[in-house]
């Protein structure tokens, strides 16, 4: 039947051709091909005007032949054979002024359009007017505007364009594509479905990218997920472009909606890494951040990675808050609070939730640093969190730093810090409980600041403040009132102290070790010393583990000396060296024993007891007292070889020459002999000359030898040592005197008393020194002689 058409068509061609008159002249065939074009026979037409062309050359009837080409071009446009735009724009640049300049406009843009030329046919769209075109022409028209107004993103203008076209077939193969887009536009995404849904199978190979996006998004925002993935990811090949990027981020939240994060996380990758659209990047950012930081196997430098880039892409996005909560999640679950910190500086824009974490990690580290005695690091934490501002480990803070610098020992610091504590006001940051604690702790630090200081009035004041403040922690009212009495103990106020040590025993009994020490000694320095031992027995009973212990021992030792219980007084002392051997009290007790054995008369426990101490603690100080008191016990027992002997058992601890030794073997006789201990003085003097005959004493030892044989009636012996004395060599002037008068008193006691006046006088005529007393005692004897004695 096609062919048939096609033949009677060629006829009636061939006819007009045959039945055209011989007489027929250019301007007849014209007005036939004329007639045609009228009459739609658009084929008839070009072979009319072809064969006009032939018989009539260009230069012959220039205004002929311009006609005609005009329609021999409308005539191919009209049957759809002009398939490119040369033809009509060379006619146009021959005839600049036709009057169907409007129509070619027109052709020129439909060509265009056709090949997606639309840049180009823009132009010759803009150049030509609707009204005056064919009526066939300006629906064409109408629908090339509204592409144009829709890809100026004006939507309205394109509908009212496109809206009088739905009915028109010519128009049904393209026009949904065009409303579809207007629909998506407008957010009208059932109507984008309604349009391109059908248009999938019946058109696969016209359905663009753009298509598939657009009807992937529609179906993401009616929520039907399992469609909107279906052709969303038909739609990934698109060009880069904020469409692609839409379309990335509307399939991750597609499969996040399914459940499928894994899939979800490279489309929201790679939609965050575009900058097409704003707002899709910083949605797309944001799921593909929380979920990056909620996978299991995430590192916390990864996780944190992306959560910090985020929030300073977006620091004022309505998500940052929540990203805020990831990245604080992550530093506090991470326990990692240095790599925390390094973090949260990364943040250009940190918000007051995640400044008030960095506060409080800083704090945290700055708590734990001081935990370890790390000072020094605790202080540079404390003041980077109160640096941070007025959040809520601030006022804590502060406190804190100054409590560092009080274990530190510098107690000025610490001073400034607790006062600075004191004098915050009470604000939102300032939890009451907290700030109630560390009030009344700020008063307990300024009272122990003070009190290093030794200003013990200060000290008073401040631990009176914290223990009218403090009312629940007993131990640290306990410790205060313990404090408080030191304080009355350093200002003397004795019976005070007693007073505050008492109650820091009722309030702590568990750690009152130190409260009933400073109560005993309180006591005996009130002469109490019954108090103070029974003080010292409690502690010692009640605190076995105590570190007072050594010193209640060596305290309640001393009380019972002054009780003149001076067995007790050792067997405690004793106590003390065995329990606490290493105590730096046990030397003392050492020295207590040996001097209450010396003073006892004890001389051998008294020996053993200085031996101990200078054995065991020879580089005490206690060593160097006992190996003085030892010369004394060895003095008074007249053994100072035996001293000299111990000495040298010593390799060197002390000296001990034989000067000295010389020195304290006469005196020791000489003691015995102020005792009137005769016997043991003269075997000390007899002794003495005998070791050392030239001896720095001797004339001493002589003269008081022959004074115990005197006083023993022993005068030919006496006086056997005194002319032993007087043969001596160079025998000191002196002693000889005294000798002499000891003389004159022997032949007194013969009954010779011219031989005892004669030794006299002689002495007084003699004698070379007028100013010490020999003359006054020869006077005093001579006075005495009887008259008759001559």
């Amino acid at each position: 039947m096609k062919k048939i058409v096609l033949l009677s068509c060629w006829l009636c061609v061939q006819l007009l051709v045959a039945q055209q008159p011989e007489y027929a002249t250019p301007e007849n065939i014209l007005r036939t091909g004329q007639q045609m074009y009228a009459d739609r026979n658009y084929v008839g037409c070009i072979v009319q005007l072809n064969r006009l062309k032939e018989v009539v050359a260009a230069s012959d009837n220039r205004e002929l032949v311009k006609e005609a080409d005009f329609l021999l071009l409308a005539s191919a446009f009209r049957l759809g054979e002009l398939k490119n735009a040369n033809a009509i724009e060379a006619y146009i640049k021959t005839e600049p002024q036709s009057i169907h300049s409007n129509e070619l406009y027109f052709m020129m843009a439909d060509v265009l359009f056709t090949k997606k030329k639309v840049k180009a046919a823009t132009t010759w769209l803009s150049k030509s007017e609707m009204d005056d075109l064919p009526k066939e022409y300006q629906k064409r028209y109408s629908f090339y505007v509204g592409i144009l107004q829709l890809q100026a993103g004006q939507y309205e203008a394109a509908e009212q364009q496109f809206t009088p076209l739905a009915g028109d077939p010519v128009f049904q193969q393209d026009l949904p594509y065009y409303m579809a887009q207007i629909a998506f536009a407008k957010g009208d995404y059932a109507a984008v479905v309604r349009q391109l849904q059908p248009l999938v199978s019946k058109n696969s190979t016209a359905f663009s990218p753009e298509d598939y996006a657009r009807l992937g998004i529609s179906f993401y925002m009616q929520d039907n997920y399992q469609e909107a993935i279906r052709y969303l990811e038909k739609a990934q090949n698109l060009e880069r472009s904020a469409l692609k990027q839409n379309v990335l981020l509307a399939l991750g939240l597609s499969f996040v909606e399914l459940g499928n994060t894994n899939k979800a996380l490279p489309p929201f990758e790679l939609a965050a890494r575009m900058n097409f659209d704003r707002k899709a990047k910083e949605v797309a950012m944001y799921n593909h951040a929380i979920l990056f930081h909620s996978l299991p196997s995430l590192s916390l430098d990864e996780s944190m990675a992306v959560l910090e880039n985020f929030i300073n892409a977006f620091p004022e996005s309505q998500y940052a808050e929540m990203v805020y909560d990831a990245l604080i999640d992550a530093y506090l679950t991470s326990k990692e609070y240095d790599a925390a910190l390094v973090s949260i500086e990364k943040i250009q824009h940190p918000s007051d939730k995640l400044l008030q974490v960095k506060q409080q990690l800083l704090f945290y580290l700055g708590t734990t640093e001081l935990t370890n005695d790390r000072h020094d690091e605790a202080i540079d934490y404390f003041k980077q969190a109160i640096a941070v501002g007025n959040y809520a480990d601030k006022a804590p803070a502060i406190y804190w730093l100054a409590e560092s610098y009080f274990r530190k020992g510098d107690f000025a610091s610490a001073t400034k810090g607790y006062k600075e504590y004191l004098q915050l006001p009470v604000t939102s940051y300032q939890l009451p409980v907290t700030s109630y604690q560390l009030v009344a702790g700020a008063n307990y630090g300024l009272g122990y600041c003070a009190f290093k200081r030794k200003d013990y009035t200060q000290a008073e004041s401040y631990f009176k403040a914290f223990i009218a403040k403090e009312k629940n922690d007993k131990n640290m009212q306990g410790d205060a009132y313990a404090r408080l009495g030191d304080c009355y103990f350093e200002k003397r106020r004795f019976k005070e102290a007693e007073t505050a040590y008492s109650q820091a025993e009722k309030l702590a009994p568990a750690s009152a070790d130190y409260t009933l020490f400073q109560k005993g000694y309180v006591l005996g320095l009130q002469k109490d010393y019954r108090g103070k031992v029974e003080q010292m027995d409690a502690l010692i009973r009640r605190s076995p583990q105590s570190p007072y212990l050594a010193a209640a021992l060596y305290e309640k030792g001393r009380a019972q000396v002054m009780l003149h219980d001076d067995n007790a007084a050792i067997s405690t002392y004793q106590s003390l060296l065995t329990r606490f051997p290493d105590a730096k009290e046990a030397p003392k007790a050492g020295l207590e024993i040996g001097l209450l054995h010396y003073n006892a008369a004890n001389t051998q426990q008294a020996l053993a007891a200085y031996k101990q101490v200078v054995s065991k603690y020879p580089d005490s100080e206690e060593a160097k007292v006992a190996l003085q008191d030892l010369k004394s016990v060895y003095f008074d027992a007249n053994d100072i070889a035996g001293y000299a002997d111990y000495v040298r058992t010593l390799d060197g601890m002390v000296t001990f020459d034989a000067e000295e030794q010389e020195k304290l073997t006469y005196l020791a006789a000489e003691q015995l002999l102020n005792e009137k201990k005769y016997q043991k003085a003269q075997q000390a003097l007899e002794s003495y000359l005998k070791n050392y005959p030239q001896g720095a004493f001797k004339s001493e030892a002589y003269h008081y030898l022959a004074s115990i044989l005197f006083e023993q009636k022993q005068h030919l012996e006496a006086i056997e040592a005194i002319n032993t004395f007087i043969e001596q060599e160079s025998p000191n002037t002196y002693w000889l005197a005294k000798s002499f008068i000891l003389l004159s008193d022997i032949y007194v006691a013969e009954g010779d008393i011219m031989q005892a006046r004669q030794y006299l006088e002689s002495l007084q005529t003699n004698y070379p020194n007028k100013h010490d007393d020999i003359l006054q005692i020869v006077e005093g004897r001579l006075k005495k002689l009887p008259e008759g004695g001559e």
